[in-house]
């Protein structure tokens, strides 16, 4: 039970920080070019966001997944 409250919190960390890089990105009004390079370094902090949330939650999805295929297939049964 630790371990899925562990989990959430790391959860929640994540849905956090990825909304706050979303408002952060509809902020970015590039119109010089150090607005440019602040924009370009938000890219990359998007593409490491994105990974952070995939490591995040395709585990919890996949064990879901089997989870699923598990179940439907016993009903079949």
């Amino acid at each position: 039970m630790a371990e899925a409250a562990l989990k959430l919190v790391e959860t929640d960390e994540v849905e956090t920080k990825a909304l706050s890089i979303v408002d952060q990105a509809k902020a970015v009004v590039v119109k010089d070019s150090e607005t440019y390079t602040a924009a370009g370094t938000l890219w990359k902090s998007i593409g490491d966001m994105i990974k952070e949330v995939k490591d995040t939650f395709d585990p919890i999805c996949d064990a879901a997944n089997k989870a699923h295929k598990a179940a439907t297939m016993k009903r079949a049964q």
